[in-house]
């Protein structure tokens, strides 16, 4: 049974972590809109924090210098940073760290992510197939096909592969160091701004790139299955801290005399949307606390996942329309929350791709009768 008593040891994590996560947001203030996924002053000041801290080893193994803290500890830094509308840069890093060490990459590399040497990106982990597609040249490296997109500034990118055999593989690609001839970027203007598509045509990455693989036929748990429920845990932590604003601004806003918030048409509309984050955050600690104790949690953290993005989408949408116009510029800061939410609710796959995964993974378990 899941023990809902809070944990000390990640209680003063969270509250560590989000004091010095204000800290670098007050150093480092961004009240204008920008692009979703592109890093600003109060992202890069909010990663040195957590470098301080030692974030990047809570949840590394032991044997990679880490502090082996479980999933329990790196989602409660993943909250913290949903709550002040940060760059996820933290749960990539994580997700690398878990690969790394599962795949048996070189101890260099390993060494480097614990320590937030190397900056990681997600990309490509949103799509039913993964966008690239490798050959294997018998050198000892791999021949990479495909397109994908990237964040602004993205550098390193942690994408899906397919390999033969129905497997997947989670490959580190510096898009810096890649032969130029083989790669092409085109940089896409939309709403948000920033995302750019990279054109991979026979490029050529070591076959040590390959961080771990998984079969892709299978709802996933190892790897993948926890970065599901760290991005989960920064979704609760954006429809958290949206939620907030909407509240402050309805207690703050007054009409006919009286505040925002006493309106039932309003105050329904919010307490509704508690009522989601509050259940999401069970469910995200249900999760967590399943691959801690080693149970099974492929499926919890498929639904988790596809329940986070459901639940910040609802959330967000509820506060701009309780905020007006002024939720849509600096005034209030729910932007930042908006633009984040529509780039993370599908980091790691859309609801729909998910809910479509486990439908699947469901019929292939139930046995078919005959009339």
């Amino acid at each position: 049974m899941l023990n809902t008593r809070p944990d000390p040891v990640r209680q003063s994590l969270r509250f560590a972590v989000r004091g010095r996560l204000r800290e670098a947001v007050a150093l480092a203030p961004d009240p204008q809109p920008r692009p979703a996924g592109a890093m600003d002053a109060a992202d890069e000041t909010a990663w040195a924090a957590l470098r301080e801290l030692g974030a990047p080893a809570f949840d590394a193994p032991p044997a990679a210098d880490g502090l082996g803290l479980g999933l329990s500890a790196s989602t409660a830094v993943g909250e913290e940073l949903g709550r002040a509308a940060l760059s996820g840069r933290y749960l990539a890093v994580a997700f690398a760290i878990d690969a790394a060490a599962t795949g048996g990459a070189p101890a260099s590399l390993l060494a480097d992510l614990v320590a937030g040497e190397v900056a990681v990106t997600l990309t490509g982990f949103d799509r039913d197939s993964p966008p690239v597609r490798a050959k294997e040249t018998g050198d000892g490296q791999l021949e990479l096909t495909g397109r994908l997109t990237a964040d602004a500034g993205a550098g390193t990118v942690l994408v899906p592969v397919e390999l033969a055999g129905d497997r997947v593989a989670a490959t580190m690609l510096d898009l810096s160091t890649v032969d130029s001839d083989t790669v092409h970027v085109d940089r896409v203007r939309e709403p948000s701004g920033g995302v750019g598509l990279v054109t991979l045509a026979g490029t050529r990455c070591v076959e040590s790139a390959v961080l771990c693989t998984w079969n892709r036929s299978l709802v996933p748990a190892g790897v993948l299955g926890r970065a599901r429920i760290r991005q989960a845990a920064f979704l609760l932590g954006l429809s958290h801290g949206a939620l907030v604003v909407g509240v402050r601004y309805a207690t703050d806003r007054r009409q006919f005399g009286q505040p925002l918030r006493d309106f039932q048409s309003v105050a329904f509309r919010l307490a509704a949307r508690y009522t989601e984050v509050e259940a999401l955050r069970l469910a995200v600690a249900r999760a967590a606390w399943l691959a801690d104790t080693e149970q099974r949690y492929g499926r919890p953290a498929a639904e988790v996942l596809a329940q986070a993005a459901e639940t910040a989408a609802t959330t967000v949408q509820t506060v701009l329309q309780v905020c007006g116009v002024r939720g849509m510029t600096g005034e209030l800061g729910v932007h930042r929350h908006y633009l984040r939410i529509r780039q993370e609710a599908r980091r790691l796959g859309t609801p729909g791709m998910l809910w479509r995964e486990l439908g699947l993974d469901r019929l292939r378990a139930t046995p078919h009768r005959s009339e």
